[in-house]
């Protein structure tokens, strides 16, 4: 692709919108492939039956999920495309985000269906699959495929960027607004159309965006200093809204506390912040690294292939997550860890390539559901272009 010319504009070292970018695309794998070894890691430790609990496993979790979501959404915001741009690239709106997922729910609903017959499980479930089929319908939660959260959540982070992307005061009213309604709902509420995660989401979104001057070259000089910030934050937050010496656990994690984005859970706010902030960073400065290193092509590839691992990612999580939650796991865990990381990434990326053709599909079929329900709503929505996970 070319760059659309803009002569009025002076030169600058912000990240090209129009043509693939390696450093970004490899960052965006960086953080797709920790999405896919987080989810890897929680049958080690959460909500075990034989209550064997991975501290190893629960440590390399906690880490990822201090930042890997924040990164996404930073990442979304840092290739977000200015207003007086024009792109080449089909246009990707918050009404397709929201029919993508809802098309990826519906497969999910006959996943499940097929894995209770093949697994003999309790009738019981099959009769509650027309619940289960209609309740993210009405409450924005509870889909089939779990991470399926995210979609729904970026395309009211898109939505509300159109919007109000001109007012930078307004739009810092908003995300503090969302963020303290996040804070202060009750922990047992169900995180309903994502509002618990609208408010952090908005904010990473925003200074992603804000990165876009930046010279890529910073964020490797920052590196260090990054790294440090981010694991310290991620280490002080024991999950108490205030910094007591308390630990203020979730439930199912043996005692333990680690930041839930998906479910609303940040403990210490300001420390989350951090962690998030600076671990985001050290994605963006391993980007610029991994995009020259031997493996290059690799993640820039599951970069520009996230997408297609997300949703992959979706499934195998819903099907063989409980299944591994069942299996001994115990062992030595300076081995098993390793293995089920490296497992994790190279079978996603296998069953990404053979399931090209299908996803395609299911995109398509999320374009024409969306173009037929955007139409309302086209002069507001035909502002918003590109998003976190590759669209193209």
């Amino acid at each position: 692709m070319l760059r659309a010319p803009t002569p009025e504009a002076p030169q600058s070292n912000a990240p090209s919108v129009t043509d693939r970018v390696d450093w970004i695309d490899a960052a965006r794998g960086l953080a797709i492939v920790l999405v896919i070894i987080g989810h890897a890691m929680e049958p080690t430790f959460y909500h075990r039956p034989d209550h064997n609990f991975s501290s190893l496993g629960f440590q390399t979790w906690r880490l990822i999920y201090s930042m890997h979501l924040p990164a996404l959404f930073m990442i979304a915001g840092l290739v977000k495309k200015p207003q007086n741009q024009v792109s080449s690239s089909p246009v990707r709106t918050p009404v397709f985000l929201v029919a993508l997922a809802f098309v990826w729910h519906l497969v999910g609903v006959v996943v499940v269906a097929l894995t209770t017959v093949l697994q003999k499980s309790s009738v019981l479930v099959l009769t509650q699959l027309p619940a289960i089929a209609l309740r993210p319908f009405i409450l924005g939660t509870g889909f089939s495929l779990a991470p399926l959260w995210f979609l729904l959540t970026l395309a009211s982070v898109e939505m509300i960027w159109s919007r109000l992307r001109g007012r930078p005061a307004v739009l810092t009213a908003v995300a503090t607004g969302l963020s303290l309604l996040a804070i202060i709902a009750p922990q047992s509420m169900a995180n309903f159309w994502g509002f618990k995660s609208l408010g952090p989401a908005l904010t990473f979104y925003a200074l992603g965006h804000a990165f876009r001057i930046a010279p890529k070259r910073w964020f490797i000089w920052t590196l260090g200093l990054s790294t440090c910030t981010w694991i310290a934050a991620a280490a002080a937050n024991h999950g108490c809204i205030l910094p007591t010496g308390a630990v203020c656990e979730i439930e199912g994690f043996n005692g333990h506390f680690g930041v839930f984005m998906a479910i609303g859970r940040y403990g210490f706010y300001p420390y989350f912040l951090i962690a998030a902030a600076t671990g985001g960073l050290v994605i963006l400065g391993l980007g610029t690294i991994l995009s020259r290193g031997p493996l290059a092509r690799f993640w820039v590839w599951a970069g520009r292939s996230s997408l297609e691992l997300y949703l992959v990612n979706a499934v195998v999580f819903t099907v063989l997550n409980p299944l591994l939650r069942m299996s001994a796991l115990s062992g030595n865990d300076l081995r098993l860890i390793p293995v089920l990381a490296v497992v994790a990434v190279l079978s996603h990326a296998l069953l990404a390539k053979a399931l090209i053709p299908t996803i395609a599909r299911s995109k398509s079929l999320a374009g024409h559901l969306a173009a037929k329900l955007a139409r309302p709503l086209r002069p507001s929505l035909s502002r918003s272009r590109r998003v976190g996970l590759d669209m193209e």
